[in-house]
């Protein structure tokens, strides 16, 4: 479904299921954000106003891991949100803890090659991952 819009005097084409699924992504990384970058902030701006009040280290620790934790978040959400996100993080982390148990060729031979592509990155036998069948593109 493609809209035209006017943007300054020109139009554009935009798909709105797209945009609205972006702007649902864009909406849960903000607020992944906010709830783990808060608690640091606040933290922050209690001490700054008023110096004399102490905080548990306990406290202070917690806050730093959660602004830690929201690295470890934006991987997983995207990954849960996007398919081809999902699909290139899939084939780096199969062939990274391949790496680490040695059987990084026998990864890349059983789990790359069933979808079209090595982990390499070379195209096998089979589609492209740019092509997309008309069931995909309705997605």
């Amino acid at each position: 479904m493609f809209f035209l819009l006017q943007v300054n005097g020109k139009s554009k084409r935009f798909c709105l299921p797209k945009e609205l699924k972006a702007a649902k992504t864009l909406g849960v990384v903000m607020t992944a954000f906010l709830a783990c970058w808060f608690p640091f902030f606040l933290l922050n701006i209690i001490y700054a106003l008023d110096s004399s009040i102490r905080i548990d280290p306990e406290t202070i620790l917690i806050a730093k891991w959660l602004h830690y934790l929201n690295s470890l978040l934006n991987p997983v959400i995207y990954s849960c949100m996007n398919r081809d996100f999902r699909a290139a993080f899939k084939r780096l982390a199969t062939r990274f803890f391949g790496r680490i148990s040695g059987n990084a060729n026998q990864l890349d031979r059983n789990l790359g090659t069933s979808r079209g592509m090595s982990l390499s990155g070379t195209q096998t036998k089979g589609p492209s991952y740019k092509q997309k069948s008309v069931r995909e593109e309705a997605v």
